[in-house]
């Protein structure tokens, strides 16, 4: 098949039967599927799971792919029947509304199995997807969750920061989502009780950076625990903070000088 190479629908690949999909995709020793640029409708679905099921993958990677809901409903079918197994699931750049997400959370809820999960969707995250996700981070044993939807307003995501107080399985959290002062301090508490997470990311408005990372460090510090925090849309641009490593700001500043508060 020929891959497209830009944005048009017309130009994503649509399998027709399992050996459609290119071989390219498929890293053995990774026992990982890397999808990129397919169109998910139900039987391009249908003939992925036969599949992945004929080589037992643990990983599926669907990078710049149109995954709607009619094809993440059918997906999660398979994940309900016990017939997909992963540890691994990572859907970018989908199309993916309410319906789908929650049907698709409904069959994550209680695997087990399923250590790391990231989602990203042009549309909004609602209350009712929140309270899935909240279930998910109560009942699943994921170590990683990235979550990136369309919401500007990050207090949509306080139910998520409340859950994570209790949580004694996620080590990396990510929030694609600008996180406000009222935010920044429900973070700051639900990390004062949970000392499971390492790693944290999010986009913290700019004025507010330096005073959070000021309180972070206290709380690091007091609980004798280290915690990788990025704050701004680059990901590589993070902060060693607490033991065994304390810095103070003047030495953070110093190491990181690409970061401008």
């Amino acid at each position: 098949m020929n891959r497209g190479i830009n944005n048009n629908d017309d130009d994503l690949e649509i399998a027709l039967t399992p050996e459609d999909f290119d071989e390219d995709c498929y890293y053995k020793d990774d026992n990982r599927y890397n999808l990129t640029r397919y169109n998910f409708t139900v039987e391009t679905v249908n003939n992925f799971v036969e599949l992945i099921k004929s080589k037992n993958i643990e990983e599926i990677i669907f990078d710049n792919c149109l995954v709607e809901d009619e094809g993440i409903i059918a997906f999660s079918n398979f994940i309900n029947r016990g017939e997909i197994s992963l540890l691994r699931l990572s859907i970018d750049s989908s199309q993916i509304t309410d319906k789908g997400l929650r049907y698709l959370l409904e069959s994550i809820e209680n695997d087990k199995k399923l250590k790391v999960f990231v989602i990203y969707s042009e549309y909004p995250a609602t209350t009712k997807v929140i309270e899935n996700f909240v279930r998910v981070i109560k009942n699943n044993a994921l170590t990683e969750l990235d979550i990136s939807l369309n919401n500007s307003d990050d207090s949509i995501y306080f139910p998520i920061f409340e859950a994570l107080k209790i949580n004694k399985t996620l080590k990396e959290m990510y929030i694609g989502c600008t996180i406000t002062e009222t935010g920044s301090k429900k973070i700051l508490s639900m990390l004062k009780e949970n000392l499971t997470l390492e790693r944290i990311g999010f986009e913290i408005d700019k004025p507010l950076r330096k005073g959070f990372l000021e309180k972070l460090l206290k709380i690091c510090s007091q609980k004798e625990r280290t915690i990788i925090a990025s704050i701004t849309k680059k990901k590589r641009d993070y902060y060693v903070i607490g033991k065994p490593m304390i810095l103070n700001m003047d030495e953070i500043e110093l190491l990181f000088p690409k970061i401008n508060f």
